[in-house]
């Protein structure tokens, strides 16, 4: 996920320049390619879940379930600023470098800031499963809602501070993604799963048009770039509240083995 959203910025930074119909075609053939993989390639794993037909009651049971719900809000949260940070850091960048900030090419630099999230998301997937999900999911977004407050200080410099800050956390606020889905998997009625994931997925995903939408809003309002990222930071706080409250249940012992 982070690689696939990070392609168009190097597709932008390496050739297609400002032309955005080149980015536009080069991200369709990416999506046929993936599209092809899944058809032809890959196949189901090797424990799948049972099947149940879609019953909007499912949805009653979802929402009555806490535990499932505390790891549905921290993955809302999550949603709140992910998407935003992935759509806008570069414009942020290309203000940071017309403010006089030499940060290189931003379309390379959101490129790079986002793919930093590939390498953490495994990196967190195996800390989770010694350290402990739900605080492997709360360090992540609470490291994600202070880069929100950190990458408008580094705006006024140096260069370099806005580098380090985009690229922790491009880092951190994708790693903790795949966290909230396994607890949900984990906690669900297990012949539900499929519709609780759903639910989270759904949600999640609207969530995420809102802060998208909102955040060059901002941007305009404030007359610049360098704080409209401090809407996001709500998000990483709730975030990461819901999984450290998960991790006090006495069902958060269904996580990870038993690593909360």
């Amino acid at each position: 996920l982070a690689l696939g959203s990070a392609l168009p910025y190097l597709m932008r930074g390496v050739g297609a320049g400002p032309d955005w119909q080149l980015v536009l075609v080069g991200s369709s053939v990416a999506c046929v390619i993936a599209a092809l993989l899944f058809g032809f390639v890959l196949n189901e794993g090797p424990h799948p879940y049972s099947r149940a037909k879609a019953d909007p009651r499912h949805f009653g049971a979802i929402l009555r379930n806490r535990p499932v719900m505390l790891a549905n809000i921290g993955y809302f949260g999550h949603c709140w600023d992910i998407y935003a940070m992935w759509g806008w850091i570069m414009a942020y960048a290309a203000a940071a470098q017309l403010a006089g900030l030499s940060v290189g090419n931003p379309a390379l630099l959101a490129f790079a800031a986002i793919a930093m999230g590939a390498p953490a998301s495994v990196a967190a997937g195996k800390m989770a499963d010694r350290l402990g999900r739900c605080n492997m999911a709360a360090f992540c977004a609470a490291a994600s809602g202070v880069a929100a407050l950190l990458i408008g200080v580094a705006f006024g410099g140096p260069a370099w501070a806005v580098l380090v800050v985009a690229a922790i956390w491009g880092a951190v606020i994708i790693a903790d993604s795949a966290q909230y889905t396994a607890a949900v998997t984990e906690l669900a009625d297990q012949t539900l799963v499929g519709s609780t994931v759903a639910f989270q997925m759904g949600v999640g995903f609207g969530i995420t048009m809102i802060t998208v939408w909102l955040l060059p809003v901002l941007a305009e309002m404030l007359g610049g770039w360098r704080w409209s990222f401090l809407i996001l930071l709500p998000g990483p706080v709730v975030g990461a509240w819901a999984m450290l409250t998960l991790k006090k249940l006495p069902e958060a012992e269904l996580l990870a083995g038993g690593r909360r």
